[in-house]
């Protein structure tokens, strides 16, 4: 049988099963149509037998997708059967949550189980262009793994100097590099996405003008702004709210790669609550959480207005039904932490601390 060593990150890594890095045996038969015509079936009806059976699924790719976790499609007149032996050697990044700061990079790595850490090894190479190296190791089972879902956990904090600009992390085991991940780091002015988007909107000017207005009266191009600063901070930006003919939108939807959290977010310049805006988010979010089981939606109404010019009667009712309220100073926090290379991930715990901090100020009692 044919063997092969697929590393996750390799530029010419092109396993099926992507998951983790794996050793693979694999051993070419025949084709599959000959296979189902041999069995005495018709090929070209497969899918339909497939569907009409007591178990249905809904095509022959999905029924090899359900049973072996292998991603491809497979097209009976087009594949051979194949015999593969999968042995993933299951450690690696989780490439959302790294982060840095002037003094360290923090990098998040995750495993199977603790028996995939015994032996592996994380690896770094930091410096700046043209400037000799550093480099440094530490032993994986010496960090401490926490529980993260099905899979263990722990961080790795990488030293960084002053004038370092990347940082090259490697997990080996064995020898092997199982996986590797470059990154920017935050005083290199690390975000692709805010430097790309300031080659267009140089210096940023038009952002920061519509995210901190001075009068504060263009809802729009606020509204445009505050999607920006999530799809900065490393969201998934869905903005719901332009499309015409959508029966009352919210204005965007903020996916945080990785994870089950989604923001619904209403943007106001005006009061928190002008024109019932409160309850109609909370009703929005709530429909969408039925309809999403699976994920946790967070609604999150942002304003261009300072805190101390919001009504604190409007901003107790926010928070009482669960609304995350961002006031103009907020913004801008988010805005430095996106600039600093801030996670998605991180952001999802600070909005997290906000709703807790606003719910205990609103069921505090009048002194």
């Amino acid at each position: 049988m044919r063997y092969g060593f697929s590393e996750l990150a390799a530029p010419y890594h092109d396993a099926e099963y992507d998951r983790w890095s794996c050793h693979a045996l694999v051993h070419y038969g025949s084709s599959m149509w000959d296979v189902v015509r041999e069995a005495g079936h018709a090929p070209g009806e497969l899918d339909g037998m497939i569907r009409g059976g007591p178990n249905a699924y809904g095509s022959f790719s999905e029924l090899v997708r359900r049973f072996c976790g292998r991603p491809g499609k497979l097209d009976v007149r087009g594949h051979t059967t194949a015999v593969e032996l999968i042995a993933p050697v299951a450690v690696r990044f989780d490439r959302e949550r790294a982060n840095s700061a002037p003094e360290r990079a923090t990098l998040v790595v995750w495993a199977a189980a603790d028996i995939f850490v015994a032996k592996a090894e994380l690896g770094w190479t930091v410096g700046a262009t043209g400037q000799p190296c550093r480099h440094g190791s530490i032993e994986l089972r010496e960090c401490r793994w926490v529980p993260d879902g099905e899979a263990v956990r722990a961080e790795v904090d990488v030293p960084i100097r002053k004038g370092d600009s990347f940082a090259t992390s490697f997990i080996a085991i064995e020898g092997r590099c199982v996986d590797c991940m470059p990154l920017l780091l935050a005083e290199a002015g690390g975000n692709v996405r805010i430097k790309a988007h300031s080659a267009i909107d140089l210096g940023l000017e038009r952002f920061r003008e519509h995210l901190q207005p001075d009068r504060p009266h263009k809802s729009k191009e606020f509204e445009a702004a505050v999607g920006l600063l999530f799809f900065f901070l490393g969201f998934h930006v869905d903005p719901v709210g332009a499309q015409v003919g959508l029966r009352d939108p919210v204005d965007h939807l903020a996916h945080a790669p990785g994870s089950s959290v989604v923001f619904a977010i209403e943007c106001t310049v005006g009061s928190v609550d002008a024109g019932g805006k409160v309850g109609k988010l909370v009703a929005r979010s709530r429909r969408m959480g039925r309809e999403l089981a699976e994920s946790e939606v967070v609604a999150v109404l942002a304003t261009a207005k300072p805190r101390d010019d919001l009504s604190g009667a409007e901003v107790e009712k926010a928070a009482r039904d669960g609304v995350v309220v961002l006031a103009r100073e907020d913004l801008r926090e988010l805005w430095d932490a996106a600039q600093d290379g801030e996670t998605s991930s991180q952001v999802v715990r600070r909005l997290r601390e906000l709703r807790l901090g606003g719910k205990r100020r609103a069921r505090k009692p009048d002194s």
